[in-house]
């Protein structure tokens, strides 16, 4: 019982985060409101 709601909660989860990536994706393809530079992305290989 306790590991079938566990499985539905983690299901409820991943939809739930799937539908936000979803919305940043088509926000950042309509518009980037700031440019990806060096100060955005830095990942210290400099």
């Amino acid at each position: 019982m306790i590991k079938r709601s566990f499985e539905l909660a983690r299901n409820d989860a991943i939809e739930a985060l799937a539908d936000e990536l979803e919305a940043v994706n088509l926000d950042s393809h309509r518009e980037r409101k700031t440019p990806c530079g060096p100060a955005q992305h830095d990942y210290g290989n400099g």
